[in-house]
């Protein structure tokens, strides 16, 4: 289990590192931001459901091209950090005995 939990947050981090980088050009930064403190700050569900918020705004990006390339990679990088955090709630979480 312990493996897991690594592998989890490993995973978390890669994502929200290419996501962090995408944010200033799509234009969700204040978005990101939001959900990463609740990430932070071991509430894992709130965190779920802004990134859901963020996924909604994401997929709201019509423009053909590159814009929509980048959103649609960047849905599936928050896809990604959810159903980890989902799964894994337990050890993000700091009022659940995770790790500070």
């Amino acid at each position: 289990m312990q493996r897991a939990h690594l592998i989890a947050a490993l995973s978390v981090g890669a994502e929200i590192i290419g996501l962090r980088q995408m944010a200033t050009d799509l234009g969700t930064t204040a978005e990101l931001d939001v959900a990463l403190n609740d990430i932070a700050l071991g509430h894992s569900a709130k965190a779920i459901a802004k990134l859901r918020q963020l996924d909604d705004r994401l997929a709201s990006t019509h423009e053909p091209g590159t814009e929509a390339t980048m959103a649609l990679r960047g849905r599936g990088r928050v896809l990604i950090i959810s159903e980890a955090i989902a799964e894994h709630g337990h050890y993000f979480d700091l009022d659940a005995g995770a790790p500070a």
